[in-house]
């Protein structure tokens, strides 16, 4: 359960929009203190995947009676008219996720259909490693950019200030570690892997470039979502993954 909580932790920094808070930890040690009276007993009873899936089950569980039981409140039906705002909401920036995940992968679906499967594992690993200074740099800003914004969501000339220093750092952050990587692309590859993977030379010296410049638009999205401008989000997510693929 340990190593499965940790796993989603890491996965929600990937992505460049999650945030792990103190809830994960809490979450990982209720998961704990679950697991480890099934550990001292030997081999548990259930299968394995069952085992997983009832310490999550009791993970959540704990921390929902202890948060009821420190702070309480009223048991109330939901109010549709109240909700509406927050639904709509949470309903656009849903789908712009599902949507940037569709266009996001849509060139590794390309790839294999037109390329092969060999050339597509040289595409997708030119795509990982071009990609990893910008994922890595740029998970440690996102963690705590949303709340900037949000507190000056109304005081544009903050904001604008405020996004161009934030861009400029990951871009002189990011910029020359692509620029490098695609510099030595040649070198980096046979020395890494050997000449076989010679072909995705190539693609992970495009890609770099690519990957330097998309640090520049990493922050746009949560500066929509803080300005309440998340319809337009979910809009130019679902034209450019029906758009993209083709």
């Amino acid at each position: 359960g340990i190593v499965q909580r940790d796993e989603e932790c890491d996965e929600g920094d990937a992505n460049g929009d999650g945030i792990v808070d103190g809830r994960d930890a809490n979450a990982v040690a209720t998961n704990f203190n679950a697991s480890a009276p099934a550990v001292a007993a030997g081999p548990p009873a259930v299968p394995e995947p069952s085992a997983l899936v009832l310490g999550g089950l009791v993970a959540n569980l704990g921390m929902a009676v202890t948060l009821l039981v420190l702070r309480r409140h009223r048991w109330a039906w939901p109010r549709p008219a109240e909700l509406r705002e927050s639904l709509g909401f949470s309903g656009n920036v849903l789908l712009s996720r599902i949507a940037w995940y569709v266009y996001s992968n849509a060139d590794f679906a390309t790839a294999g259909k037109l390329l092969g499967k060999s050339l597509l594992g040289a595409y997708t690993f030119a795509w990982t490693i071009a990609s990893m200074p910008v994922e890595k740099i740029t998970a440690l800003v996102t963690r705590v950019t949303p709340a900037m914004f949000a507190k000056l969501q109304d005081d544009h000339p903050a904001l604008r200030r405020m996004l161009l220093n934030l861009t400029e750092g990951l871009v002189y952050l990011t910029l020359p570690a692509s620029l490098g990587m695609a510099v030595v692309a040649d070198e980096f590859v046979r020395l890494a892997l050997g000449p076989q993977w010679d072909a995705a030379v190539l693609p992970l010296r495009v890609l770099c470039l690519y990957a330097g410049l998309r640090s520049v638009v990493t922050l746009l999205p949560q500066i929509l979502i803080a300005k309440h401008d998340h319809a337009f989000l979910r809009t130019n997510g679902l034209a450019t993954a029906l758009v993209l693929p083709v």
